[in-house]
């Protein structure tokens, strides 16, 4: 007993050094990160930069958690307790903390006051208080801490919410028992040399989970790989049209060299640049004027880095016929999809009262055109999809603000009055959407129950009714 009591306080002491440590070395190499932050967030929306939350800590005892503010700085702690993925609440640089967990950072103020430790449990909101109980309530014997078993598993939760069910109630019946069950399995166990691993294994999951990789693939794959495709062929081209043929000697090596380097460059260029941030098949001027900036800076950086690589003789008038090649190709399907689209879509119409349209289809693309240019006094707040590729995305100039369950939190942002759905729904979907418009005091329009729309949407009915129901 003696023994196991002497184990378990040098285990505690030489945990508590090991946070004080890596907590100084932190602050120390991260000080210039957290203040350019801090800055970033003062400057998109004025107000205090860091977050406090009354959390639960060791022995049920509260605390105050410091985070990086992801929202407006009066939303304080109004709305839902939990952020799901796409929160309309969130600022811009709000939604990249949370994706990269930089807003975590301010919680080294927590693990120096003793308060929290690099590896523990996740501190709970105070509103979750109810839940431990039973075998749970042993959780709260540890230290919370930023890494763990749970932080890795369940690293972007909040794309695990149900598009059907409030993230609250989800969380509850779902998430907290298997999160308390886990955190019960290896906290008993725990010792410094598995703290290491798992945070090791937290700064992995951060880095690589900031990005949804099946979703990305599964939005952007098609379109890139045609795009890698152009690039290539601009780049050949325009080897091609300077050397009337095939280069030679150092211009042939640096041909090659570009088949890998330009479309690399190019294409990460455009990532960063936003040139996909909308569907193809709504390609607007906007998205053209950006294509014209961003791939001839692109093509500029890739040939110095080519001149490095290969040989400072190249050619610099590939430069302007690569961007001029390069501009053309990729700007034309994108063009030829919009023309096609709007021929499928037809000429729209227009209306203004706040409507979130839900269904981001053709349909649903159709109607915001329509609302967009006609004066019936409806104006379209943005639309409501639960395709996770949609969300975030522009269709006709409005984005996709987020999906069935953010209902509550897009109406605390923008303060729509009606949902207009575009399909077809389901006994139960039906149910919760009254429900819910009942609570908020909006009306819901179903519009194939009503003339003229019930003709005007029977084709895209046909097409969403399957994957919405």
């Amino acid at each position: 007993m003696l023994r196991d009591f002497k184990k378990a306080m040098v285990n505690k002491i030489s945990k508590r050094i090991f946070d004080i440590m890596l907590v100084l070395i932190w602050l120390t190499i991260g000080s210039p990160v957290i203040a350019a932050i801090a800055f970033l967030l003062w400057v998109e929306s004025p107000g205090s930069v860091i977050f406090f939350q009354n959390r639960l800590g060791r022995g049920g005892r509260i605390f105050r958690l410091h985070k990086f503010r992801k929202f407006p700085a009066h939303w304080k702690n109004r709305g839902p307790g939990l952020t799901a993925a796409g929160d309309a609440r969130m600022t811009r640089l709000g939604a990249f903390l949370q994706k990269t967990k930089l807003d975590e950072l301010p919680q080294l103020w927590n693990i120096l006051k003793g308060e929290m430790s690099f590896v523990g449990p996740r501190p709970e909101s105070t509103r979750f208080a109810d839940l431990f109980k039973g075998k749970y309530r042993e959780v709260l014997q540890f230290v919370p801490g930023i890494f763990g078993p749970n932080q890795v598993k369940f690293r972007n939760e909040a794309d695990l919410y149900p598009v059907d069910e409030a993230p609250e109630a989800y969380y509850r019946r779902e998430l907290f028992p298997k999160k308390a069950t886990n955190d019960l399995e290896y906290f008993s166990k725990a010792n410094l040399l598995s703290d290491i691993m798992w945070i090791l294994k937290g700064f992995w999951v951060s880095i690589v989970g900031a990005i949804n990789w099946q979703h990305f693939v599964n939005a952007h794959l098609r379109i890139l790989s045609v795009d890698i495709i152009l690039v290539c062929l601009s780049w050949f081209l325009a080897n091609i049209i300077r050397f009337s043929g095939m280069p030679k000697g150092v211009g042939f090596q640096g041909m090659v060299t570009g088949f890998w380097l330009i479309p690399f460059v190019v294409i990460t260029g455009m990532l960063l640049g936003g040139c996909y941030r909308h569907p193809v098949r709504y390609f607007y001027f906007d998205d053209g004027v950006r294509l014209i900036i961003v791939v001839p800076i692109a093509i500029l950086g890739a040939f110095l880095l080519l001149l490095g690589f290969v040989h400072r003789g190249l050619s610099f008038y590939l430069v302007p016929e690569t961007c001029l090649l390069t501009v053309a190709f990729l700007a034309a399907p994108r063009i030829v999809n919009r023309i096609r689209r709007e021929r499928i879509d037809g000429n729209g119409s227009k209306e203004s009262k706040n409507v979130l349209v839900y269904g981001a289809s053709r349909g649903g693309a159709a109607l915001a055109n329509w609302m967009k240019t006609t004066s019936t006094g409806l104006t379209c707040v943005g639309f409501l999809d639960d395709d996770p590729n949609l969300r975030g995305k522009f269709i006709s100039g409005f984005k996709v603000l987020g999906r069935e369950s953010d209902v509550p939190t897009i109406h605390a942002v923008h303060k729509f009055d009606e949902i207009w759905i575009t399909f077809r729904l389901g006994r139960a979907k039906r149910h919760r959407f009254e429900k819910v418009c009942d609570e908020l005091h909006i009306r819901l329009v179903i519009l194939l129950e009503l003339e003229p729309f019930s003709r005007f949407f029977h084709d895209a009915d046909k097409e969403s009714f399957a994957t919405k129901n």
